[in-house]
């Protein structure tokens, strides 16, 4: 518990600014994608969309921290991270993964046994 009231701040925080700076950016490009329809911005700025749309997301992040982190030295990489808080940890990390994997096998049978008992259902 130590642990998560530990980290949980950093998480809202980059979480609220992440948020905030999303809802701001998608707005004023809306706006201009509003107002200039048929240009090359609009090309543009779809292509860009598209991109960070269909990204696979935790790539993405490792790619930004490589590139912002190591290469320009802008970010700092492994400074929130302590490893010797996870060396008594209470849990092995093969129990943990096993646990994660069961549970989304038994979510995924339950969703397709509701798919499949109201698929004769009309409406």
């Amino acid at each position: 518990m130590n642990l998560i009231a530990e980290r949980l701040p950093r998480t809202l925080m980059l979480f609220s600014i992440v948020n905030i700076v999303a809802f701001y950016t998608g707005f004023f490009i809306g706006k201009v994608l509003a107002w200039r329809r048929g240009s090359k911005a609009e090309t543009w700025i779809t292509v860009t969309s598209v991109f960070s749309y269909t990204v696979f997301y935790p790539w993405f992040a490792l790619m930004m921290l490589w590139v912002f982190g190591y290469k320009l030295g802008w970010l700092p990489i492994g400074k929130f991270l302590y490893p010797e808080k996870w060396y008594d940890a209470p849990f092995d990390s093969d129990v943990v993964f096993t646990s994660m994997i069961k549970f989304t096998v038994v979510v995924s049978l339950i969703q397709f046994a509701a798919y499949l008992a109201s698929r004769g259902i009309e409406s």
